[in-house]
């Protein structure tokens, strides 16, 4: 049982190495793809940043922090547009 206020340890479970790199360098051509994605129609940059990020946040703390500072701000944007 953790402490109180500390946040319990999720164990880390074992990946095999090659769906991590997979995994790491699908997530990284998705964030470097997505400058030449705004000049393609069709495409959005931002998802495809998004979906890059999601994927290396199994993997980094970096990308988990900006990836729930994204969602903080998505949720804020929809109160925000609802109320108007």
């Amino acid at each position: 049982m953790p402490e109180p206020g500390r946040r319990a340890r999720r164990k880390k479970r074992y990946q095999h190495p090659i769906l991590r790199a997979l995994r790491i360098s699908i997530g990284t051509l998705l964030i470097v793809a997505s400058p030449a994605a705004v000049l393609i129609p069709g495409l959005m940059g931002w998802v495809m940043v998004l979906l890059g990020l999601s994927l290396l946040s199994t993997e980094w703390r970096f990308a988990r922090k900006v990836v729930l500072s994204m969602r903080l701000r998505i949720r804020a944007w929809r109160r925000s547009w609802r109320r108007s």
